[in-house]
């Protein structure tokens, strides 16, 4: 009998440590799961992912001369900063120029091939849409930085994965100028009213008691701003 109730007892604690040397590595991208388990005493395995979306979605592209193309399945591939499409064949790339915008549900992703505008990232090939009104739009521009393990092996103690940081920037484009939004609520607030030349950006933010700190905030702030220049 006490040996049955050591059993019971220790065998979780064995599950739970298994668990948690388990170093998880991406093995196929199209596979639904993403992930599976090789053993920590391999070569490191890799977190986070490098797609935009965790599923394939259903999008409408728009290519060169408005060809315009419904009810395809793309992604984003973020480490190699390319618009995958899902098809049949395997997956298909375009060449950067030739898709000059596509839209998810709600989300409005445009080229920025071939773009003057010097505060943004010549390349980079897709930014979103998250305020457009006249001369000022608000993009956000994704990123991914790839960071090497950090694990102390005298130690024991760190991650000995690969990990993929995203990293998201947000730019102001106005009568060809551009500002990037950074820092917190309070250092947002003054650049854009350095930006804009508008005092009355603060008792917008007061009235409507906004965190610029927050994307959907800041989203409405700028369409309250474009509303009432």
């Amino acid at each position: 009998m006490k040996h049955s109730i050591f059993i019971i007892c220790f065998f979780p604690l064995v599950v739970l440590s298994q668990e948690e040397n388990l170093k998880p590595t991406i093995i196929d991208n199209t596979d639904p799961s993403r992930w599976i388990y090789v053993s920590p005493d391999e070569q490191p395995g890799l977190r986070g992912d490098q797609y935009l979306f965790d599923d394939w979605q259903i999008a409408t592209l728009t290519f060169k001369e408005n060809v315009v193309k419904e009810g395809l399945l793309v992604n984003l591939n973020l480490e190699d900063d390319e618009l995958e499409i899902a098809t049949t064949e395997g997956i298909k790339i375009v060449p950067k120029g030739f898709i000059t915008s596509w839209k998810i549900k709600d989300h409005l992703f445009v080229s920025l091939y071939g773009s003057n505008d010097k505060c943004l990232e010549s390349d980079k090939s897709y930014a979103e849409i998250l305020s457009e009104n006249d001369n000022l739009v608000l993009l956000k521009i994704q990123d991914l930085e790839k960071r090497n393990p950090a694990y102390n092996e005298k130690l024991g103690i760190g991650d000995n994965n690969y990990r993929y940081l995203r990293e998201d920037k947000l730019i102001l484009l106005n009568d060809g100028k551009c500002l990037e939004i950074t820092g917190g609520s309070g250092k947002r607030e003054k650049s854009l009213i350095q930006f804009l030349r508008n005092q009355g950006i603060s008792k917008l933010i007061k009235e409507n008691d906004l965190n610029l700190k927050d994307e959907k905030d800041l989203v409405t702030l700028i369409e309250l701003i474009a509303h009432n220049l």
